[in-house]
């Protein structure tokens, strides 16, 4: 599988939707919102001048839909803090009885 086409099955599936990614001289491809390969063509190894393919109407919600990027977010801004934390100097109390 090339390079390019299992990006869009993964962004397809992430997004959940489904994908059609068209191209004039290239390789097209249709893929569902899990990621499948509905139908593909590569225009310099085919002798067809159309693809066709059946794409669902309606594709599902994913975490990553409704969320986004939040989690990478927050990591981004975690790091810093984490990283202050463990070169500051320990400080240590005791209590006294």
């Amino acid at each position: 599988m090339r390079l390019r086409l299992w990006k869009m099955a993964r962004l397809a599936k992430e997004q959940g939707v489904n994908l059609g990614r068209q191209t004039g001289h290239g390789f097209s491809a249709a893929f569902d919102y899990e990621g499948r390969v509905l139908g593909a063509m590569d225009h310099f190894h085919s002798s067809d001048y159309a693809m066709v393919a059946d794409l669902p109407a309606k594709g599902v919600r994913t975490i990553y839909s409704r969320c986004g990027d939040w989690f990478g977010w927050v990591s981004m801004a975690a790091f810093p803090l984490l990283i202050i934390r463990a070169f500051r100097p320990m400080t240590r109390t005791i209590m006294l009885l």
